[in-house]
Order: C-alpha cells, then sequence, then structure tokens
C-alpha cells in the first residue's frame, strides 16, 4: 500500500484501497469480536478442565503412593 505521501501514488486507488479496508473492518469486526467472545469463554473452561485433569493425577498418585506404604507396612507384620 503507497502512502498519499509518495509522489508516484494514484489517489484514487489510494480512495479504492481505503473503501475496500473499510468495508472489510466493518465485515470483520463483529467476526473478530464473535471470536475473541469465544476464546475468552472457552480458555476457562480448558483451564478448569486441565485443572480438574491434574487434580486427578495428583489424586491417583497419592493413592498410588499410600498403597505402597501399606503394602510395606503390612509385609512388615507378617
Amino acid at each position: 500500500v503507497k502512502l498519499a505521501s509518495d509522489p508516484t501514488t494514484n489517489l484514487q486507488s489510494s480512495a479504492v484501497t481505503e473503501k475496500t479496508t473499510t468495508k472489510l473492518n466493518k465485515i470483520l469486526a463483529p467476526t473478530v469480536m464473535m471470536a475473541l467472545n469465544l476464546l475468552y469463554f472457552l480458555i476457562p473452561l480448558v483451564s478448569a478442565a486441565s485443572w480438574r485433569e491434574n487434580t486427578l493425577i495428583s489424586l491417583s498418585q497419592t493413592i498410588a503412593t499410600i498403597e505402597t506404604q501399606v503394602n510395606r507396612i503390612l509385609q512388615k507384620a507378617t
């Protein structure tokens, strides 16, 4: 895109480019806003799901550790 200050710029072409850009902005702006709103909605869901998954993994590891310790205690007792 050439600048209007550039002596080789075709001002009519610049006006068409500006109109096209303005039209695209009007068309795309709502779509971009919808996409951003969707992201703002989805990110917490993904984070919550990830947190739940990490919590379950941590609980599973804790249970496995407890089972190992209980088995050692039972082996020593017999």
